[in-house]
Formats: C-alpha cells, structure tokens, sequence
C-alpha cells in the first residue's frame, strides 16, 4: 500500500515538473498553430507591420517566423513576440492612394512640368 502511494507522488511530482518546465512552450505552440492555420491574419510573401516596422513573411514555424525588412536584413521573429504584438497586414489591406494637388507658377514653361512629370513617373513607377 505504501510503496503504490509513494509511486503515485513520484509520478505526479513528476507530470508536474514537466508542466512547469513545457507548459509554456506548448500554450505558445498552441496559440501558434491557431494563428497559423484557423485566423490565419498573413501567408508567406505578404507584407505586414509589426511594432512600426514594415517587414516581409518568408516562413512560417511554430517557433520562430522569418521574415525581411526593407533593406533586406533577415529576422527571426519569435512566435511569442507576434502572438501579443499588434499585427497590420498591408498586402491584404485596400490599395492606398493620395491625391495631391501641384500648383505651378505662371512663369514655368510646358517643358519644365514635363520634365518634373517624368520624374515622378520614374520615381512612382506610374
């Protein structure tokens, strides 16, 4: 009788030296693989931003999420940093336009308003 309740405490001392050393990997890979597959908020290749900066999804992990900014830099994203971050996804979003209006001096000739379009065009890749 003794020996099976000194069992059950070693064994249920032991469940819960594993919960407390584990519990916290598997909630977060849990909550990873909810996000992952069932809210699904970005695939690979959509641009997102997360604590202001914009960067690009390259692989998607259960532990670590590799993605790359603007300058090309790659980043290991833990899965616990984007689980609790505010997460905008712009590949997803509507198409961002602005209107702006140019107002040109009298004095301006047809061939300096060309040139300034062109260069917008060049640079905005209109």
């Amino acid at each position: 009788m003794t020996s099976c309740f000194v069992n059950r405490v070693l064994v249920s001392s032991a469940v819960l030296a594993t919960a407390f050393v584990f519990g916290t990997t598997a909630a977060t890979m849990f909550r990873a693989l909810l996000m992952i597959f069932y809210t699904n908020p970005f695939g690979v290749g959509d641009w997102i931003r997360v604590d202001g900066e914009i960067l690009q999804v390259r692989e998607l992990g259960l532990s670590f999420f590799v993605v790359v900014n603007f300058w090309g830099e790659v980043i290991f994203l833990p899965v616990s940093t984007v689980l609790d971050a505010r997460i905008f996804n712009l590949s997803r979003s509507p198409p961002l336009w602005m209107n702006t209006t140019f107002n040109v001096d009298l004095g301006v000739t047809q061939a300096d308003i060309d040139s300034v379009q062109n260069a917008m065009a060049v640079s905005f890749l209109l």
